[in-house]
């Protein structure tokens, strides 16, 4: 064996250990399997506050590929609470919150940004596994298109939100052949719920900071994990609220018939 050949098995031999020493105490919760989670393409539909608390986690444990997508820009009240710095601001969120991330995780993820909303995405060339919906609640007919394509793909959904007040907010996991996020918020479907917002429209400010999107991302991020491996979760739908305990719900949500947003999915397959 050449000099060189030795040096490079031992570089390999280091990445490996360095690796599992790394990895040590997440591989040992019950049900965690690191190789599937290596594995794992998720496609993230936003780059704000919901996602980016998200995506920092999926990079720390070491997820295989994460997909963001976001058209948006950073602006200075982004700053209290999304995963952006001073030098960011009017850039592109889904390419600087990819660059923010990339020191953020040890383990080999892979990152890849697109500047475009979800709807302008083509979807077939990620093929992802699961997709992760955390956008506005001012970007209309996302979570539905989300839902929809979801449906078609035969791929399960995580989808969640943020309260405008932002006190609570809820996780949705959507599953093939279960309940659809449709099935739940019986959204009234009209041509411009599979369209952008028109993102030229200016509206007030609402509430925002860090508090509740930390608590959603925990949520979403075990989800995830119990799609990927054997981590047990008996809900679909779960609340969750900092002030009003009366206010959280973790239930399993049945199919709901005549959902419209299923009956367009089975149509579009």
């Amino acid at each position: 064996m050449s000099w060189m050949n030795s040096r490079r098995s031992g570089i390999r031999e280091y990445k490996c250990d360095f690796i599992k020493e790394v990895s040590l105490r997440q591989v040992i919760v019950p049900g965690w399997s690191q190789e599937k989670l290596s594995q794992a393409r998720v496609l993230f539909a936003g780059a704000g506050g919901l996602n980016g608390e998200v995506i920092e986690g999926f990079v720390r444990k070491g997820g295989g590929e994460a997909h963001v997508c976001d058209h948006d820009t950073v602006s200075k009240s982004n700053l209290n609470r999304q995963k952006f710095y001073k030098r960011d601001l009017y850039k592109n969120k889904a390419i600087h919150l990819c660059k923010n991330m990339k020191n953020q995780g040890y383990l080999g993820t892979r990152l890849f940004a697109y500047p475009r909303s979800f709807q302008d995405l083509g979807i077939a060339q990620i093929n992802p596994m699961i997709i992760v919906c955390g956008v506005d609640n001012q970007i209309e007919g996302t979570r539905s298109e989300v839902a929809q394509v979801a449906s078609q793909l035969e791929i399960p959904a995580i989808i969640y939100a943020v309260s405008t007040d932002a006190s609570y907010g809820y996780v949705f996991v959507q599953e093939p052949g279960k309940a659809c996020w449709g099935c739940v918020f019986k959204p009234e479907l009209t041509a411009s719920d599979t369209t952008r917002s028109n993102s030229s429209k200016t509206c007030a400010p609402s509430p925002a900071c860090c508090d509740i999107l930390k608590a959603l991302a925990g949520h979403v991020l075990y989800a995830l994990d119990s799609l990927l491996m054997d981590r047990k979760r008996d809900w679909n739908y779960r609340v969750i609220s900092l002030d009003r305990s009366e206010m959280l719900i973790s239930k399993h949500v049945s199919k709901r018939e005549g959902c419209e947003l299923c009956h367009r999915a089975q149509l579009n397959r």
